[in-house]
């Protein structure tokens, strides 16, 4: 019957919009965002003069508020325009990844309601195919934003839902997940209140994260919120990112996973100066503990992890000293309970079960979906996480699997994180994901797809997780592919697997 509160001191609950928390404090003259590959620069005071003409621009031609503004960019000195622009004119923005085809954009710009759609260069022909299909009422490229007079934003309700972003939930169907400005500067302050994850003026930050992803947009709004620096890539390309820390002297990089693998292990890193590094926070998918170690031990600074979710992030942070392997500790004015998934009953230290969570940070409900809402967060305003999770006694996270992505053999319970955990150990191993087969004898059993840095013979990778693992555990077949297929943000893809083995196992 354990209730887990976070060990931070509670949050500043002052009310604030997003633009106000993150522009309000900072020094006009000092440099906020540089894009890495283009060499383009954005001062704090450009940035915020900017934006203002943006909401003069968006007001003049009609934006009401509460209208909805989608933007389909790649990371760079436009996105923190268009975001905070569309925000002091009271609008919402919903942010698109740039990777999305034009049927697919299609569907989000429907689904978010967006009447008016700015796409970058490379995003524009599938941003107008886009735009004229689901109706939008204009579209604009990012060099011919409607700028208007500076319009100072008035007064607002941080009640309003600020951003709309996409998630796959717990269901996996696409749905929107209204986070209201509360929530939205929640994050930050959670962010800023832990001494590990604060950033300081004099920091730089990597913005290779997307910033269409809430993940992305964190990271972007923290550094600047710090009056920091961020440098972006559109794109996580290795040597690239290398050398802008090297170049820009980089000190925080929030990450994911597979990045984390490149640092501790590709040979280019030795080539670059990676000196400047003090944090590497790693999120969207777990890390093994083994691979935190490798790369703090390569880089020469901290490696710790986070728990965040589209619908409350964050949920954890890590604190020093850092207990790898874990998702760190509950996050400021959060609070938690892990639920078992058959019984419904709450479970204590050490015993795993459904993490639920209440915070500040925690989304309004999916737009448009009442139903999906009610299933997410009950009356109390527990957040079903879908998560399996187990609390230490020191109250660390530490994330077993996906409640969903069980696979259940003979009526155990295998959770397929725990033998990518295994995969990624061997030296071999780039990247593994573990799925259900159907199996008629054991109803599924565990199969992995892995690509390799090193050729190895695939029944060399079962053995090795077989002597790692309980008999029902053990690997029934382990298949070589160039790429395990994951999203911009490093989100294992896991369906695009489950829907292959599916089709092998259909009748001819």
């Amino acid at each position: 019957m354990t209730l887990w509160r976070s060990p931070f001191p509670d949050l500043d609950t002052a009310p604030a919009m997003v633009h106000d928390e993150v522009l309000g404090g900072a020094a006009p003259g000092r440099v906020a965002v540089v894009d890495a590959a283009t060499g383009a620069t954005l001062t704090y005071a450009a940035l915020l003069d900017r934006a203002m003409r943006l909401a003069g621009g968006l007001r003049r031609a009609g934006a009401r508020r509460g209208d909805v503004l989608s933007v389909v960019a790649s990371n760079g000195t436009d996105f923190p325009i268009v975001a905070h622009g569309t925000l002091m004119a009271g609008l919402t923005l919903a942010p698109a990844s740039p990777l999305l085809t034009a049927r697919e954009l299609t569907t989000f710009l429907r689904q978010t309601g967006a009447r008016y759609v700015v796409a970058d260069t490379t995003a524009m022909p599938k941003a107008a195919e886009a735009a004229e299909a689901a109706g939008a009422e204009a579209l604009f490229g990012v060099a011919s934003l409607p700028l208007g007079e500076p319009v100072a934003p008035d007064a607002q309700d941080p009640r309003a839902t600020a951003f709309l972003f996409s998630s796959s939930g717990t269901t996996g169907l696409p749905k929107s997940v209204m986070q209201p400005h509360g929530a939205a500067v929640a994050l930050l302050r959670q962010l800023a209140a832990v001494p590990l994850t604060r950033a300081r003026p004099d920091d730089v930050l990597a913005g290779i994260v997307p910033f269409a992803h809430v993940f992305g947009s964190a990271s972007l709004n923290h550094a600047l919120r710090a009056g920091a620096k961020i440098v972006t890539l559109p794109r996580f390309e290795l040597e690239a990112l290398l050398r802008m820390i090297e170049e820009h002297r980089v000190t925080m990089i929030f990450a994911v996973p597979p990045i984390a693998r490149a640092l501790a292990r590709h040979p280019m890193v030795d080539r670059f100066d990676l000196s400047s590094l003090r944090l590497v926070m790693l999120s969207a998918a777990p890390c093994p503990a083994e691979l935190e170690l490798e790369c703090e031990t390569r880089l020469g600074c901290t490696v710790g992890q986070a728990l965040g979710m589209t619908e409350g992030a964050p949920v954890s942070l890590p604190s020093e000293p850092v207990c790898h392997g874990s998702a760190g500790l509950l996050a400021p004015s959060t609070e938690a309970i892990v639920v078992d998934p058959d019984s419904g009953e709450r479970v204590g230290a050490e015993e795993t079960g459904e993490l639920w969570v209440r915070g500040p940070q925690v989304m309004r409900g999916y737009l448009g979906d009442e139903v999906a809402t009610l299933t997410a967060i009950d009356a109390d305003g527990w957040l079903r996480s879908g998560d399996l999770v187990r609390f230490d006694e020191d109250g660390q996270l530490f994330v077993v699997d996906r409640l969903k992505e069980l696979i259940k053999v003979r009526g155990y319970h295998v959770a397929p994180a725990q033998l990518e955990a295994e995969l990624s150990a061997h030296p071999a191993v780039v990247d593994a994901a573990v799925v259900p087969r159907f199996d008629e004898e054991s109803s599924e059993v565990p199969v992995a797809y892995v690509s390799l840095v090193e050729d190895v013979d695939p029944s060399t990778l079962a053995s090795w997780v077989a002597e790692r693992v309980a008999p029902y555990k053990r690997l029934a077949d382990v298949i070589v592919v160039d790429e395990v297929p994951r999203s911009p943000t490093g989100k294992l893809l896991r369906r695009v697997l489950v829907e292959r083995e599916r089709g092998l196992a259909a009748p001819a």
